[in-house]
């Protein structure tokens, strides 16, 4: 009897020694991750998150999001359980909660996922157009969205061809694969000896190497070349511009800058001292509700109806750091009153606009300058999609 009773207390000693180790009291989301959308969240973003009731604003990078239904990958505290379900399709067009309750049941933490879309447009120049005029095989850039072609460059090329016949290299806006930044090809921009005079009509120095969105007009380079440049095409987002950023490579000629007689339009004079510098920015502004007012060279940077732009600081104007393509990085500055500002109601046209000679639409500058552009991207600010 006594031996039942020994053996009896070891087995109790035993029990209370064995005892279940206590369910984790944490309810945490550790990581979150949208590849698709280039979001990547994890664990030292969520650890300094205290709080039980959680509104977290995660950023796409992602160029254009059409289907904003995904399955994010999640993962959470080891025992915790989670709805809805990580595993089951979500629409991020709206805010998402995920409810998390650790394993032992007295903790609850909800997380308030909203998606901010940065949108941008892309120009990577790796498509191009040659024109099919016999003797005069200039280049357009051509941009692809969606697989559908959009043709929204334009340069000096359509004027030169009036005067001149040659191939694309002859030109001054052409494709290059010598220096890229991604990709096979980038834009070049050189500026050339002009014509000289033109039938009595225009005296041309020098030709300038421009891109730009929009539409030359060839007959207005000859009769007024300020107004030859149409500047812009229709703004299609939702949200302001932020940023435009891209690569560029710029290196002055190193001759004379020549430039138009004041005192006599059929001659040209040279400064010996005087440097050129490039032209590369981007201008949002205020159109009619046709689309049909337009700015030009005459009005581009200085007209009432600018809203925002993005300049080139002047001292990377006249010329890149380093000796390959260097990466710009330029905000948007607002040029008018935000409240004046109605993206849905009113109408507005975006411009960027790339030049070897700052002052090529008046046939000044310094033969030799040379910009090579690429990967050029226009940021759209961040904002709720809804």
């Amino acid at each position: 009897m006594k031996k039942i009773n020994f053996i009896f207390l070891i087995l109790l000693f035993l029990s209370s020694c064995i005892q279940e180790e206590p369910k984790n009291p944490e309810a945490d989301i550790l990581s979150f991750l949208v590849p698709e959308w280039n979001i990547n969240y994890g664990e030292n973003y969520f650890s300094g998150l205290t709080g039980n009731d959680l509104d977290i604003s995660v950023f796409a990078a992602q160029t254009s999001i059409t289907n904003t239904k995904i399955v994010p990958q999640i993962t959470i505290t080891p025992g915790a359980t989670i709805t809805p379900s990580p595993t089951v399709e979500q629409d991020f067009k709206e805010p998402i909660t995920y409810t998390v309750t650790s394993e032992n049941g007295k903790t609850i933490r909800r997380y308030t996922f909203s998606v901010i879309y940065r949108l941008q447009a892309e120009y990577d120049f790796e498509h191009w157009e040659t024109n099919q005029t016999a003797n005069k095989g200039y280049e357009t850039p051509v941009e692809y969205i969606d697989g559908t072609k959009q043709t929204i460059w334009d340069s000096g090329n359509p004027g030169v061809a009036i005067y001149m016949n040659g191939n694309a290299a002859d030109f001054p806006t052409h494709s290059t694969t010598v220096m890229t930044a991604e990709g096979q090809y980038a834009a070049e921009l050189i500026t050339k000896q002009g014509p000289g005079n033109i039938l009595g009509i225009q005296y041309i120095p020098i030709v300038s190497g421009s891109l730009f969105i929009g539409k030359l007009i060839p007959l207005n380079a000859l009769n007024n070349p300020l107004t030859a440049t149409q500047f812009g095409t229709t703004y299609t987002f939702s949200e302001m511009p932020e940023r435009l950023t891209g690569y560029y490579y710029y290196r002055p000629g190193t001759g004379d800058y020549i430039y138009v007689n004041p005192n006599d339009k059929f001659s040209s004079l040279s400064d010996p001292n005087k440097k050129d510098m490039c032209s590369l920015y981007a201008i949002l502004y205020e159109t009619d509700n046709d689309y049909k007012f337009t700015l030009d060279g005459t009005n581009i940077t200085s007209d009432p109806s600018i809203v925002s732009m993005a300049v080139l600081p002047d001292e990377l104007r006249k010329g890149s750091p380093g000796t390959g393509l260097y990466a710009f990085d330029i905000p948007f500055e607002l040029k008018v009153d935000p409240s004046t500002v109605d993206l849905e109601n009113k109408h507005y046209k975006i411009a960027i606009v790339f030049a070897a000679s700052y002052d090529g639409d008046k046939y000044a500058g310094t033969p030799g300058s040379r910009l090579v552009v690429d990967n050029v991207k226009l940021i759209i600010q961040p904002n709720l999609k809804k």
